[in-house]
């Protein structure tokens, strides 16, 4: 190449691919380079991720195969962000973030890995203070003083395991359709509210978060992951559903696995926090997308 036609590039915009950890407790991933860009995901505390890239305070990061940037501030280079298995007892600096149960009996491990090895062995509602969670599906747990890893599939709100349970505040004299009516008419209500992973409301959801909250406005707490919410009710064939049904999906389409869930509120439509989309919207049924991408509905209310 001509030198005319080549120019010097900043050591701090040339390319690195060093390994960096987010050291706080969610972080977003955008699209570009600022906070006007739209958010692809959200980075949880202890997530690895390349640096292809840094330049005016933001990375170009590569994160499981997603190209994205986030705010260069919030990435340390050593894995201090709550990955660190060798002190894993007693440790002063970490603080539980919130709390949550077993919903079966499970692995209390030394590692974020099926193939750590095995602490013990937590029974069904255990409780258990959540420090942090990984995008690989980990949650980094505190259970009587001592640090471990449990799959976050295996971790519900409340312990009541696979079963929908009545809160103490519940008005049996409220009748069915009322219910049915709150529950459509505050889901309408959250139209548009951003959608953020691990969120239950009352401004930000996920999918499940969402119709944990709507059930909970009633005086009924669902499960709040989708591999145990799921199960609740009984099942409901989709040429009956009916408003106020929950609607679970496989959004890729290809394997009938669930990770998605919705709420029914008629007319073929569903209300629900899309990631896709960044907030929570509506969709109809019958598209050839959500035709292929719906798995089955549960009735709670009967």
């Amino acid at each position: 190449m001509y030198k005319t036609y080549a120019s010097a590039v900043s050591t701090t915009e040339a390319s690195n691919n060093s390994l960096k950890y987010v050291n706080c407790s969610s972080l977003n991933l955008r699209s570009g380079a600022g906070t006007n860009y739209s958010i692809i995901k959200v980075l949880y505390k202890g997530t690895n991720v390349t640096v292809l890239s840094s330049s005016n305070g933001w990375s170009k990061v590569s994160v499981n195969g997603t190209i994205g940037y986030v705010s260069s501030t919030y990435l340390s280079s050593a894995s201090e962000a709550t990955e660190d298995t060798s002190s894993n007892n007693n440790s002063s600096n970490e603080n539980v973030q919130y709390y949550r149960y077993t919903s079966s009996k499970i692995n209390f491990r030394q590692s974020s890995s099926t193939s750590s090895s095995v602490l013990y062995q937590l029974p069904k509602n255990t409780k258990v203070g959540v420090v942090s969670t990984t995008s690989t599906g980990w949650a980094k747990v505190k259970h009587n003083n001592t640090y471990g890893y449990v799959s976050t599939t295996y971790l519900s709100q409340n312990q009541t395991g696979l079963d929908a349970e009545k809160d103490s505040n519940y008005d049996s004299s409220t009748s069915k359709s009322e219910k049915i009516s709150k529950i459509v008419s505050v889901a309408k209500s959250k139209l548009g509210c951003k959608y953020v992973r691990g969120s239950e409301g009352p401004t930000t959801f996920d999918c499940t978060g969402l119709t944990y909250y709507l059930y909970k406005q009633i005086g009924i707490t669902l499960p709040r992951g989708t591999a145990e919410q799921k199960s609740v009710g009984t099942y409901v064939a989709k040429s009956d559903l009916q408003p106020g049904d929950l609607v679970y999906l496989d959004t890729k389409g290809d394997d009938g696995i669930i990770d998605h869930a919705a709420i029914y509120i008629g007319n073929d439509t569903i209300i629900h926090a899309n990631s896709v989309a960044g907030k929570v919207g509506t969709s109809n049924l019958n598209t050839a997308y959500y035709k292929k991408a719906y798995v089955s509905a549960r009735r709670v209310l009967n």
